[in-house]
């Protein structure tokens, strides 16, 4: 026999008891594993079958574009007209981003963001080159760390296919393992001649 919210309710042996809460999320996000057993209270603990709830909190990653911008290299700054590359052809891209959200961003360490291809989300890119952390992740953060308001900027080298044609290559900020932040649609119109 349970007394449950000033309520005597009797369960008998084979028969199935359901209880519900609410729970509240931490104001950190993080990744979290919240145990529950059966107590009957004054006389002992049922056996714990382990039940438990896997629970992730997101934070609040947002972003705002502030820029974006074509180049000879990382360190020659002479602007590049992507719409009159060859194919082979290689460039340099800057996405300069604002952090608009409530939760701070990192280059190292968990939680790492980066700048990924979209539109589809994590699809290998045709302008993948060397420098990319991988054909669906372009770069990382030129700073080490970006609270709200803060600016960073993602450059990276970008190499046209050897197909002819006109693309339009999209990349949206992502937080390694937690989310991918709001897509304002941002992107390169490249023509490859």
């Amino acid at each position: 026999e349970w007394v449950f919210l000033g309520k005597c309710v009797q369960i008998n042996p084979g028969e199935t008891a359901r209880f519900t809460w609410n729970i509240k999320a931490p104001a950190t996000g993080g990744v979290f594993r919240e145990y529950f057993s059966l107590v009957a209270e004054g006389l002992t603990w049922l056996n714990d079958p382990g039940a438990n709830f896997y629970t992730q909190v997101h934070q609040d990653y947002r972003w705002q574009l502030m820029g974006q911008a074509a180049q000879v290299s990382a360190s020659d700054t002479t602007a590049v007209d992507i719409t009159n590359l060859s194919p082979g052809q290689t460039v340099y891209l800057k996405v300069t981003a604002k952090n608009i959200g409530a939760s701070t961003w990192y280059k190292a360490g968990g939680y790492q963001v980066h700048l990924g291809t979209s539109n589809p989300q994590d699809r290998s890119s045709p302008f993948c080159a060397t420098g990319w952390l991988g054909c669906n992740r372009s770069a990382e953060m030129s700073d080490a760390v970006v609270s709200t308001n803060g600016q960073t900027t993602f450059g990276f080298y970008y190499k046209a296919p050897a197909t002819k044609g006109t693309y339009r290559e999209y990349f949206n900020p992502v937080t390694e393992g937690i989310t991918w932040m709001n897509n304002p649609g941002m992107n390169f119109y490249t023509v490859v001649k």
